[in-house]
């Protein structure tokens, strides 16, 4: 630990300041290997009892160019405790554990811890020592992965894969002149089944659309939970008019298909914009020109395509 960075700016205590009890049952979620399991919420919760934190999550990095990125930029500094990064940009502290688990590099990133203690930091060193030693082979890996791509209420993919996967497929795009497809969906009148049924049916229903949508498109396409009620569905090597075939189809199904809970039945409609993705288009030109598409679908009444 001689190689802390004392500055001011860091402002590490040198006082204990982590509760017994939570420190306990951190290293039993860790030992158990339930932070690549169903623990990680609560791993979540007890590391931000310990720092006081505003938010942690997990991520995943091809390489650390995003931390030279950080380096570049006005009134942050950068500091390294062997593989925890100590990022500081005016007032607010990200902690940032990195991990190279099987070739795939991870890492836990805890934003603005209100007190950082030399004991805080000797227990994210070690929850790093942990996680290198559990994760041993590919279904671990795995593990992690299906974690940080997938949205557990529906199966689809999470927004965080939208921002990993979407900016890859477009350069292929560009690249090798492929066709790209793309159709977003948004469940209509979805906020009045919440208020009138209840947040527990409103979640077994996006559940049974993520399901109806896994089931009817293609292994190749990629459907992706970007928020709400709202599906985006990447489609490679497909053309607009192919796009619109696919639009079609689910919303013909979801028409017709009957959601049922117990006694209660439940008709759902979609609304869909749909285009195709050119060489020339952007990450944020993407995104921009679908979600248009399906604003105009719902101001025209809903239950509609729009294409773009």
């Amino acid at each position: 630990m001689k190689n802390i960075n004392k500055s001011d700016d860091l402002k590490i205590k040198k006082t204990k300041t982590i509760k017994e009890d939570y420190l306990i049952e951190l290293l039993d979620i860790l030992y158990e290997k339930q932070i690549l399991k169903k623990k990680w919420r609560k791993f979540k919760k007890v590391l931000k009892n310990i720092l006081d934190a505003d938010n942690i999550y997990i991520d995943i990095y091809p390489s650390n160019k995003h931390l030279k990125l950080f380096s570049k930029s006005k009134n942050i500094s950068i500091s390294s405790i062997d593989n925890i990064k100590i990022i500081k940009q005016n007032e607010k502290i990200t902690l940032v554990l990195l991990l190279d688990l099987l070739n795939e590099k991870f890492q836990i990133v805890i934003e603005n811890p209100k007190t950082l203690t030399k004991s805080d930091l000797i227990l994210l060193k070690k929850i790093q020592t942990i996680l290198r030693l559990h994760v041993k082979d590919e279904k671990d890996r795995r593990e992690i992965l299906e974690h940080l791509y997938i949205d557990p209420l529906t199966g689809l993919y999470n927004r965080y894969f939208l921002n990993t996967v979407i900016p890859i497929e477009i350069e292929k795009v560009k690249r090798y002149k492929q066709n790209l497809g793309i159709i977003f969906i948004d469940i209509d009148n979805f906020k009045e089944i919440n208020d009138k049924y209840g947040h527990l049916i409103g979640d077994k229903v996006l559940s049974m659309i993520g399901k109806l949508i896994r089931k009817s498109i293609r292994k190749t396409d990629i459907p992706i939970r970007v928020g709400g009620d709202e599906i985006l569905i990447i489609l490679p090597f497909t053309s607009k008019e192919q796009a619109i075939f696919i639009a079609t189809k689910l919303k013909n199904l979801i028409e017709k298909n009957k959601f049922k809970f117990d006694d209660t039945e439940i008709s759902l409609t979609i609304s869909s914009g749909v285009s195709e993705i050119s060489r020339d288009m952007s990450f944020l030109d993407v995104i921009e020109k679908v979600d248009k598409a399906l604003l105009k679908a719902k101001k025209e009444g809903k239950n509609r395509i729009v294409i773009v």
